[in-house]
């Protein structure tokens, strides 16, 4: 698969929990997960892409330590991400998606 031509910011989380499947979650703070600003676009080993609640990833994940997130990474990136590993949602993020949601909503 051909490799994106830009960077996407991700954020790597694991469950406090260990019922979860695969405990880590790759989150895109900059990609709209739903018609919900709340919301981001998320990937998993088992469920692949989704949106993720804001609210339930904050209390109910830590930071993922790069040992945790490491197979994730590869198997995003052998799906064609050019990743940018961040530890932080910051205000763009969310400027990218309420426009991404504006795009849509038209």
């Amino acid at each position: 698969m051909e490799r994106d031509k830009e960077k996407t910011d991700v954020i790597f989380r694991t469950f406090k929990t260990t019922f979860i499947c695969n405990d880590t979650i790759a989150l895109f703070p900059g990609v709209a997960g739903n018609q919900s600003l709340e919301t981001c676009s998320s990937y998993q080993h088992i469920g692949q892409h989704g949106a993720a609640s804001l609210s339930i990833i904050r209390d109910s994940t830590r930071a993922a330590r790069p040992s945790e997130f490491k197979a994730l990474k590869r198997e995003l990136e052998g799906l064609g991400y050019n990743l940018r590993v961040v530890t932080r949602m910051t205000r763009k993020h969310i400027t990218e998606r309420q426009a991404q949601l504006r795009g849509t909503r038209r």
